[in-house]
C-alpha cells in the first residue's frame, strides 16, 4: 500500500457523503445543461456510429452502407450499445440521457478512485475535475466514444484498486487467496477487454505492461522457495497476469472471431487505422498545417481534395470501396512510405501531434469556440497541468506500484496518437486519470523534498 496524505483526510462521513453527492449532482448538471444547450447534435453522425447500430437494430448486422454491407471500420462496443436502446424504441434523446448518466458515473468512480489512492480530500478535488471537464462535457451530446470510453477506464481503475491481485505486499500467496487473485486478474482483463472495445488505441497497453512487466523483478518467473524439493513456478503476480490476459481474450475474441469470418481479417481493432495513420502522415498535411501559419488547421476544400485524389489512387490500383481490408493494408503501406520519404517532416510532425494532444484548449478555428470561451477552457487545463506536473514529482517509490498501471493508459494513449491522427479530444478517456494524478499534486504532503525545495525556490 501507498503511504496516506496525512492531514488530508476529511474526517466526517457524513460530510464525505453529502461533498460526494454534491459533487455528482454538480455533474449531472453541467451534462444535462449542455444537453439541453446542443442536444440537436445527437442526431449528428459524424463517425457512421448511428447508422451502424441502426442496421444491427433491424437485424442486419454489424453494417453500414444501403444496401448493409459488413464492416469493422468501427469498434464495436459504442454502436452497440446504442442499438440496444434503438431495439426499444429508444432515439437520440435516450441516448443523451445516458450518456449523461455515464458522465456522473464516471465522476463517482472517481472519487471512489481518488479514495482508494489515498487522496483524503484530494478525492473531491479529482472529482471536480472531472465532474466539469470541458471535453467530456462538450461529447456528453455527440453520438461518439469518449463518454462510454471515459467511464470503462475509470471502472476499470476502480477494479484495479477495489480488487488487487493481492493485498499482500510481498510475492508469497497463501493457497487459499490465490483462486481470488486469478479472479481478481480475470476480472482486469475483462474490463480492459471492454475499453479496447470501445478505443483499440488503448491495445497498445498490452505492450507497455510486458516491458513493465520484464523490467520488474517481482513480475519475472522465480523459484517458489530456492529449494530442490520445490518446482520452479511463475511468481503469484504472473498467474494474476495470465487470468488477466485470458478475461481479455475471452472478452475480444467474438469481435475478433467475427472479423476472421466475415471480412477476412481476424483483427481486435478496426480496418480505420490505416485511414487514421495516413490522414496524420502525408505530404499536403505537411504542407499545409505543420509547415503553414503557427495554428493553421487542415482546411475543409483542401482535406476534401486530398480525400477525392486518395480515392483516385485506390481505384486506379483496382481497390474497391468495400473492400476495408484491402484499402487499410493499402493506406499503412502509403503512410510508411510517406514516413520513409520524408523522416525529418515525420519528426516534427509527431511533435506537432504530442502538442495537439495535450493543448490546453482545442483549435478555436476547428471547434468554433469564441475568445471567452477558450480562455476559460485554457484556464481550467492550466490548473490540471500544473497538478499533474506536481503529481509526478512529488510521487514516492511505494506510490509508483499503485499508480504505475493507470498511468499505462495516458502514456499509451499519447504514444498512440504521436503517429496517429490526434486533436485534444484523442485524450479525452483518459480524462479520470489525469484528474487523480493532478489531485495527488495538489495534496502531496508538505514535507515531500519535491515541495520543500519547489518552496525555497520561491523564496
Amino acid at each position: 500500500m501507498g503511504h496516506k496524505l496525512k492531514g488530508n483526510s476529511v474526517r466526517d462521513p457524513w460530510r464525505n457523503l453529502w461533498l460526494a453527492i454534491f459533487l455528482c449532482l454538480l455533474a449531472l448538471i453541467a451534462r444535462v445543461g449542455m444537453w439541453y444547450w446542443d442536444g440537436t447534435a445527437l442526431n449528428q453522425d459524424i463517425d457512421a456510429y448511428l447508422e451502424i447500430a441502426r442496421h444491427l437494430a433491424r437485424g442486419e448486422g454489424f453494417s453500414r452502407g444501403d444496401p448493409p454491407e459488413a464492416t469493422a471500420y468501427r469498434p464495436p462496443l459504442y454502436p452497440l450499445m446504442v442499438a440496444g436502446l434503438f431495439s426499444i424504441g429508444g432515439g437520440p434523446w435516450l441516448l443523451g440521457a445516458l450518456q449523461v448518466v455515464l458522465g456522473t458515473l464516471t465522476t463517482a468512480l472517481t472519487l471512489r478512485c481518488g479514495q482508494l489512492l489515498d487522496l483524503g480530500w484530494g478525492r473531491f478535488i479529482a472529482a471536480g475535475f472531472v465532474a466539469f471537464d470541458p471535453l467530456l462535457i462538450r461529447y456528453t451530446t455527440l453520438p461518439m466514444t469518449e463518454t462510454l470510453c471515459a467511464m470503462l477506464v475509470v471502472l476499470w481503475c476502480w477494479a484495479v484498486l477495489e480488487f488487487p491481485w493481492t493485498r499482500n505486499s510481498s510475492l508469497e500467496i497463501q493457497s487459499d487467496s490465490q483462486p481470488q487473485a486469478l479472479i481478481h486478474g480475470f476480472l482486469h482483463g475483462a474490463c480492459f477487454g471492454l475499453i479496447c472495445l470501445c478505443r483499440p488505441a488503448f491495445l497498445g497497453a498490452l505492450g507497455l505492461a510486458a516491458i513493465c512487466c520484464i523490467a520488474m523483478p517481482k513480475l519475472r518467473w522465480r523459484c517458489s522457495a530456492c529449494t530442490t524439493s520445490r518446482p520452479i513456478q511463475p511468481a503469484p503476480s504472473a498467474w494474476s497476469a495470465v487470468a488477466s490476459l485470458a478475461g481479455l481474450a475471452i472478452v475480444l475474441s467474438p469481435w475478433v472471431v467475427r472479423n476472421a469470418v466475415v471480412i477476412g481479417k481476424p483483427t481486435p481493432a478496426t480496418t480505420h487505422g490505416g485511414y487514421t495513420v495516413l490522414l496524420a502522415n502525408n505530404p499536403t498535411f505537411y504542407r499545409e498545417v505543420l509547415r503553414g501559419t503557427p495554428g493553421a488547421v487542415w482546411e475543409e476544400k483542401s482535406l476534401l481534395a486530398w480525400q477525392q485524389a486518395l480515392e483516385q489512387d485506390l481505384k486506379q490500383d483496382g481497390i474497391s470501396p468495400s473492400n476495408e481490408v484491402a484499402r487499410d493494408a493499402w493506406m499503412y503501406r502509403r503512410a510508411r512510405a510517406n514516413i520513409l520519404a520524408e523522416p525529418i517532416s515525420f519528426l516534427q510532425a509527431c511533435s506537432y501531434r504530442s502538442g495537439c494532444f495535450w493543448a490546453l484548449a482545442p483549435s478555436r478555428a476547428a471547434n468554433g469556440l469564441g475568445t471567452f470561451e477558450s480562455w476559460c477552457i485554457t484556464l481550467f487545463y492550466g490548473l490540471v497541468s500544473v497538478g499533474l506536473v506536481l503529481g509526478v514529482l512529488s510521487m514516492t517509490g511505494t506510490e509508483w506500484d499503485r499508480w504505475r498501471p493507470l498511468l499505462l493508459l495516458p502514456v499509451t494513449l499519447w504514444l498512440t496518437h504521436l503517429v496517429y491522427w490526434t486533436d485534444t479530444r484523442m485524450r479525452t478517456p483518459v480524462v479520470p486519470v489525469l484528474a487523480l494524478l493532478a489531485a495527488r499534486g495538489f495534496v502531496a504532503p508538505r514535507s515531500h523534498p519535491f515541495q520543500s525545495r519547489f518552496r525555497r525556490a520561491l523564496k
